[in-house]
């Protein structure tokens, strides 16, 4: 079986889906020989290049090989015609000869491909609901451009030879509905969880709380800060909430910005700006807690990566966390709009060591399910199984 998959995949991720991407190719490494024994050959073709044609490398597995080439600036209204293009001049005999095509880019890739190549099987990876996260988004122009990325989601799903894969089942039911498929045409595979962070050793400093997010509205930050006020009146004022991300929406930063002046928590509110992976993994192991106050996910793999790091999780209940969480057995489920019940399950981590580590154990095995070569394996099954 040919598989080609279409993925950002770089040797130092910077966000979200070049994450999954690195994560996978470390699951099917870890994997090879069952690759070479099923006769699975996967060619990631990653926009991470230098040139316009791919330049392909072998990687460690020689089942797997990366094709790199480098993708024109995005131009959100014109972006089918562009992958077109490429497509066309660059991308054909390697398209051409795959078995099943699984992208894990938007759908300005995936539509002009499906109308390329009606005789084969089209699979889309559904990393974002443009129609959901709209909603939290301050620029006129970023909310037309979320409206653009969901009426080509929509001309997708009209395609018979494209089949979707959500990474949660919260993404599968709400793309059943806003894409009329039906449940033969959507697949569930989670994303992985790399082997770094199995392999972080806590060393906990008392009272860290952990917030690895964007600075924009859909993250919710504001509760939080609120929250942390009813914790200093009642006089638990020993904690320092960490917090990533750059000032991206300026008006919703400013707010952030004003609550902890209003609430005196400048000594307890640190900024880290954007972070390399190496300081992302000193904080997963220095946090007591892990924190997730947004109101819209599809997925979040900074629970899951919290959880392999044996760090309990105080979290909204979206994407994954319904799914993954027991209440107040491996972490605790929040409403995100009340600053008084995210208040009340952070002062139980706080003030419990022990009930802290037994949640943080827990969350570790639940995290197994997620690691990367799980994963892989789970694509393999689910290749095997449309093909």
């Amino acid at each position: 079986m040919r598989v080609v998959l279409v993925m950002p995949y770089s040797d130092s991720p910077l966000w979200g889906v070049q994450n999954v991407a690195y994560n996978l190719v470390q699951g099917f490494t870890k994997i090879c020989r069952e690759l070479e024994r099923k006769g699975i050959e996967i060619t990631v073709l990653s926009n991470a290049g230098v040139t316009l044609k791919p330049q392909a490398k072998f990687f460690k597995c020689p089942k797997v090989r990366i094709a790199y080439y480098r993708q024109l600036p995005p131009i959100t209204f014109w972006g089918d015609v562009q992958h077109l293009t490429l497509a066309r001049k660059y991308f054909h005999t390697l398209l051409s000869s795959a078995d099943i095509i699984h992208s894990h880019d938007d759908a300005t890739f995936s539509l002009p491909i499906a109308k390329m190549f009606k005789d084969k099987l089209i699979l889309h990876n559904l990393h974002g609901l443009p129609w959901n996260e709209k909603r939290y988004l301050n620029s006129k122009y970023q909310r037309f451009s979320y409206d653009t990325m969901t009426m080509r989601n929509k001309k997708l799903a009209e395609f018979k030879n494209v089949e979707f894969v959500a990474i949660s089942h919260f993404v599968a039911r709400d793309a059943q509905r806003t894409l009329e498929i039906s449940d033969e045409r959507i697949h569930i595979v989670y994303d992985p969880v790399s082997e770094d962070f199995f392999r972080i050793k806590k060393r906990e400093i008392s009272g860290l709380i952990f917030y690895p997010a964007r600075l924009i509205p859909r993250k919710n930050h504001l509760p939080l800060l609120e929250a942390l006020d009813i914790l200093k009146e009642e006089g638990l004022s020993h904690f320092t909430l960490a917090l990533t991300g750059v000032a991206e929406d300026k008006e919703y930063f400013g707010k952030i910005l004003r609550l902890i002046e209003k609430y005196d928590l400048k000594n307890n509110v640190m900024f880290l700006g954007k972070i390399p992976k190496e300081k992302l993994f000193d904080y997963y192991s220095k946090a007591s807690i892990v924190v997730l106050t947004s109101l819209h996910e599809t997925f979040s793999l900074a629970v899951a990566e919290a959880m392999a790091t044996r760090t309990p999780v105080v979290a909204s209940p979206v994407g994954i966390v319904p799914e993954a969480i027991s209440n107040g057995k491996n972490g605790f489920i929040i409403n995100p709009t009340s600053p008084k019940d995210i208040a009340e399950k952070l002062r139980i981590l706080l003030k419990d060591d022990r009930e802290r580590r037994i949640m943080g154990k827990r969350a570790r095995k639940t995290a197994e399910k997620w690691r990367s070569e799980n994963i892989a394996r789970d694509l393999i099954r689910l290749w095997e199984g449309i093909v």
